[in-house]
């Protein structure tokens, strides 16, 4: 999921080590689309978001293994989504605005605005409208740009790209637990909202996005 380049000197040597230990043989595959990928019988090993694993490929793949993270907002096998906007203002006064998300079947990019705005739905609706990024980064820029009022992204790709997260001068100071509904303040920072993923198979009654 995280195949930047900067990473992909670890992603094969990761490969590497469990082939070496799978008795497998033969390089990564990066040129294949995900989907198809996790669509084909003689898939050996791959890595997956949790909505898809739960959702659309529910009874296709086999977990093994959730991986560990070291950064900001991932804690042992959790971790978290930012929810980044471009005005300081209560949650509920984001009606009628643009969402960006990465794409329809994400955890941390589009379900996380859903447990965010979720009790300020009405009939189903709260956003104006959505645009489509494709990419996590893509969403955090989109907002920055102008072209969406809010996004969610993961920690992990928070991390990644530090200098657009360090343009968001927001002072919001929430933490919602999707395990708990607690909500309780944190750390003043770059982030509106930080949504803990606790619950992969969790099921949000509202379609606004």
């Amino acid at each position: 999921m995280y195949d930047w380049p900067e990473l992909r000197q670890h992603t094969d040597a990761f490969w590497q080590g469990y082939a070496k230990h799978a008795g497998q043989a033969g390089n990564l595959d990066r040129t294949t689309e995900y989907v198809e990928l996790w669509r084909n019988p003689k898939l050996d090993f791959s890595q997956t978001c949790g909505y898809p694993f739960t959702h659309e490929f529910k009874g296709l793949l086999n977990y093994i293994a959730t991986p560990h993270y070291a950064c900001a907002g991932c804690d042992d096998a959790t971790y978290s989504s930012f929810v980044f906007a471009r005005e300081v203002k209560p949650l509920k006064d984001f009606r009628g605005k643009t969402a960006a998300i990465n794409s329809t079947d994400s955890m941390s990019g589009m379900l996380a605005l859903k447990l965010a705005f979720a009790p300020f739905v009405d009939n189903g609706e709260f956003f104006e409208r959505k645009i489509m990024t494709g990419g996590h980064l893509n969403s955090l820029r989109a907002v920055r740009e102008g072209k969406a009022d809010v996004c969610a992204i993961d920690a992990v790709a928070a991390n990644r790209d530090a200098k657009t997260v360090a343009s968001f001068k927001v002072d919001f100071e929430f933490n919602f637990m999707e395990d708990s509904g607690k909500v309780e303040g944190m750390e003043q920072g770059i982030n509106l909202l930080r949504i803990d993923h606790a619950k992969p198979n969790l099921q949000i009654p509202c379609v606004f996005l």
